[in-house]
């Protein structure tokens, strides 16, 4: 797939979620961005499917960029919400003007 051809699905897809909330995992809906989405293909059937960073659950969005599927089955990747998770807290990462200092640990041989 070549560049032009990527941006112009991404381009799709922001016209999509503009006007189409996504579901929730508790219920509700929420409106989503494309960025928060990764192209993974285009079928044979010219859907091309996107998966969510967060819950990578799948959309499908139609060949023509009109028409957005979003499947909501039992199946892995296909629970039909797209909840935005905070990223992980990490010892390992230091907050703004720290240095993280870590013990140093002998091994012997």
């Amino acid at each position: 797939m070549t560049e032009k051809e990527i941006n112009y699905h991404f381009s799709g897809l922001v016209d999509r979620l503009a006007v189409t909330p996504l579901p929730t995992e508790k219920g509700g809906t929420r409106q989503a961005k494309a960025n928060e989405f990764m192209l993974m293909h285009v079928g044979e059937n010219g859907w091309i499917g996107f998966k969510h960073r967060d819950t990578r659950n799948y959309i499908f969005l139609s060949p023509n960029h009109k028409q957005l599927y979003v499947p909501q089955t039992k199946e892995p990747f296909m629970l039909g919400h797209f909840d935005v998770f905070p990223p992980p807290s990490s010892p390992f990462v230091a907050k703004k003007g720290q240095v993280k200092q870590f013990p140093t640990v002998e091994i012997g041989y």
